[in-house]
């Protein structure tokens, strides 16, 4: 079975390709995850019927941390070639949506994990 699956919403600059190939080889199945041109997510899945309904149910149900969905949508062509591998390719310019919804504070967010939280602040609980 072969799935084809466009997902929109906080989907790009959170970790959301590595996610998918994580949950992808688990599953053990061929393909690959790109970005898109529209801030959304295109992903080719292609194994086991079961494999590739389990894949969309850890896609639904589980997702980085600060990913968040407005809508994944699926559709199951013939499939024309056999997909020997699952890997993360380069953007595509593709484009089915309009704008782009990328977090504003996900930077800041990393490097207040990197310096430790509020363990690492030195100022946090004061008054400034």
């Amino acid at each position: 079975m072969r799935a084809i699956v466009l997902v929109s919403g906080v989907v790009q600059g959170v970790g959301f390709r590595p996610f998918v190939y994580r949950i992808a080889v688990a599953n053990d199945l061929k393909g690959y995850v790109r970005n898109r041109g529209d801030a959304g997510v295109e992903i080719v899945v292609q194994g086991a019927d079961e494999s590739v309904e389990k894949f969309l149910s850890d896609l639904k149900a589980r997702k980085p941390p600060l990913a968040s969905y407005d809508s994944i949508d699926v559709a199951y062509p013939e499939h024309l070639n056999e997909l020997r591998t699952f890997s993360i390719l380069e953007s595509s310019e593709e484009r089915e949506l309009a704008g782009s919804v990328i977090p504003p504070d996900v930077s800041i967010y990393m490097l207040w994990g990197k310096i430790g939280g509020a363990r690492g602040c030195s100022h946090v609980g004061k008054a400034l």
